[in-house]
């Protein structure tokens, strides 16, 4: 419960808008994508913000890169917060971008 409530508020963070994405790596991916659920969960300890903002970003490469459409809802949020706490517990080491990625398909109109 205590990641939920990590990743709750990272993702009502207004910080992860306005972020830039980090530099990518060799391949096009940015580095800082190649972080697990429990690396994220500890980063966030002392920087939410920079988590923040890649949560964020992750989500709108997914939502861009297949083309989802998100119907906004007041319940939004806690819909892919609790998608996103699945994947993460089920895998801690997983790659965080899984969690966001699969928390947005999740949340997607059929």
């Amino acid at each position: 419960m205590k990641k939920l409530a990590i990743i709750a508020a990272l993702l009502t963070s207004s910080a992860a808008w306005a972020a830039a994405p980090a530099p990518a790596a060799p391949g096009g991916l940015s580095a800082d994508y190649m972080i697990t659920c429990s690396e994220a969960n500890e980063e966030a300890k002392t920087d939410a913000g920079f988590v923040s903002a890649l949560v964020a970003s992750m989500g709108n490469a997914s939502v861009e890169a297949r083309n989802l459409k998100i119907t906004p809802s007041k319940d939004l949020d806690a819909k892919v917060v609790k998608a996103m706490g699945a994947v993460c517990k089920k895998d801690p080491d997983g790659l965080l971008l899984n969690a966001v990625d699969s928390a947005m398909r999740s949340v997607a109109a059929k």
